[in-house]
């Protein structure tokens, strides 16, 4: 995160269809000087006409919404603000919801139960770059991501080809929840490549974030579960 990111506000969009969780939310971030809340949205119409009016950096999007599906609302987010960056806070997602979301190009979720630091940090994850998941959310991906790889056919050799050995080893490291930093100190890679080479190896797997790395990456067997550093980063 550079300086000007960090000498200011992170501004914060809420999406949610009750006024009540709208307001109790805004009002768990108000001790954090350095997030406001920006507007409220009660539906994907309003989300959307706030989010372009309001420009805000982050949004807090509520997965159940009126007469439509989370997904589509993330979308027609990223595509009006592509820098956009979303953390859903809501109640526990079902394992197909979950890998949805994460395709979509989710940046965090959290759940409403989760405490107020939690949604705090998920938010200031999120602006500086990064992405943040409860730890039960984390449950439910590896859960399914172990169910998955029950049914997954088995992967030959040429399908690693894909990748050069300089990725597969970038792929293993963010897995291992390395920041970019410590990326290139191992590897003695300058970070302005490494972030080239993120970028290049989420065009191959087709996804949009850290996580949908991950995913990809247990799913096709570039890693193991045993291997896996689980946080919440």
């Amino acid at each position: 995160m550079d300086e000007s990111m960090q000498s200011r506000q992170v501004k914060v969009l809420i999406a949610d269809d009750h006024p009540v969780i709208l307001e109790g939310l805004a009002l768990l971030l108000k001790p954090a000087k350095n997030i406001a809340v920006v507007g409220f949205a009660r539906t994907s119409e309003e989300l959307l006409q706030k989010a372009q009016s309001l420009r805000p950096d982050v949004v807090v999007l509520d997965v159940i919404m009126p007469n439509s599906l989370a997904s589509n609302n993330i979308k027609a987010l990223q595509a009006a603000l592509p820098d956009i960056r979303i953390v859903c806070c809501s109640g526990h997602p079902h394992q197909e919801q979950l890998r949805c979301l994460i395709n979509s190009g989710i940046h965090g979720f959290v759940l409403k139960t989760a405490p107020a630091e939690e949604l705090r940090i998920a938010i200031e994850t999120a602006f500086a770059g990064g992405n943040y998941f409860s730890k039960d959310i984390t449950d439910i991906l590896i859960e399914s991501l172990r169910d998955g790889n029950k049914q997954a056919p088995a992967w030959s050799p040429a399908d690693r080809q894909a990748f050069s050995d300089k990725e597969l080893q970038i792929i293993r490291m963010i897995c291992q929840e390395k920041t970019v930093k410590e990326i290139a100190a191992e590897t003695s890679i300058n970070m302005r490549t490494i972030e080239s080479i993120k970028i290049r190896i989420m065009k191959k797997m087709s996804v949009r974030n850290i996580a949908g790395v991950v995913s990809y990456a247990l799913r096709n067997k570039y890693v193991n579960l045993d291997d896996l550093s689980v946080g919440n980063g």
